[in-house]
């Protein structure tokens, strides 16, 4: 962190992978660049952001210029890593190198521990970094100071989620306790994306709440809503 409170981090951006503190993300990493970004955020022990992308869409008018039809510039951005413009808002953290291939690729870990967002890119070759600041809930609830419904939605998630491992047939009496020994509101609702997934668009919208109590009832609607598996 500089004297303005800004985080220099290393950015890897990912369509469609949104993620959230208090989980582990694991990345299988090949392309020589980024091979690079991760040895330099283990070297120097620097943050590292894995970001949703801005949609073809949003990013605009350069490469569908370029293109004959919607899909031909879709397919030249998916191609073309250097076109993925990250999302303001992302989840970093520290890089753990769990192994290493003959020819060079990297597994990955990495433990997310905060959001962070991005305030300007000060490198864009091999790889961008950013400038950041921490992005942070408007305000920490603990469940003891919540009112009838926060608690209920936890108590009704914790129990879809136990119903659905046990369906399952998944031991995870662990992750369950986890779940409900949490204190935090605020951290609940990000652990809850260990088990988790929505749409793209949907969990980037979550990313960005700066509310917990409203981030909670969000999800609980579309956990409610989930066809139960048998």
């Amino acid at each position: 962190m500089n004297n303005n409170g800004l985080f220099e981090i290393a950015l890897f951006p990912i369509p469609g992978s949104v993620n959230f503190p208090q989980t582990i993300v694991p990345l299988h990493v090949f392309e020589p660049r980024y091979r690079q970004m991760i040895q330099d955020c283990v070297d120097r022990n620097k943050l590292l952001g894995v970001c949703h992308t801005q949609s073809i869409e949003r990013f605009g008018n350069s490469i569908k210029a370029k293109a004959n039809s919607i899909d031909e510039a879709y397919l030249l951005y998916k191609q073309n890593l250097s076109t993925f413009k990250p999302e303001d808002v992302f989840s970093a953290g520290p890089v753990d190198i769990t192994d290493k291939t003959e020819d060079g690729r990297y597994i990955v870990t990495i433990h997310m521990l905060k959001r962070f967002r991005i305030v300007s890119i000060i490198q864009n070759d091999p790889y961008k970094i950013g400038m950041c600041e921490e992005y942070r809930d408007d305000f920490e609830l603990d469940f003891e100071n919540a009112n009838e419904r926060v608690l209920k939605q936890k108590e009704l998630i914790i129990k879809f989620f136990k119903d659905q491992l046990t369906l399952q047939k998944v031991e995870a009496i662990e992750e369950i306790s986890d779940l409900s020994r949490e204190k935090s509101v605020n951290n609940f609702s990000f652990k809850l994306f260990r088990y988790l997934r929505l749409q793209d668009f949907q969990m980037q919208q979550i990313l960005q709440s700066t509310d917990p109590i409203s981030r909670l009832e969000e999800l609980y609607q579309v956990i409610i809503t989930l066809p139960t598996k048998r």
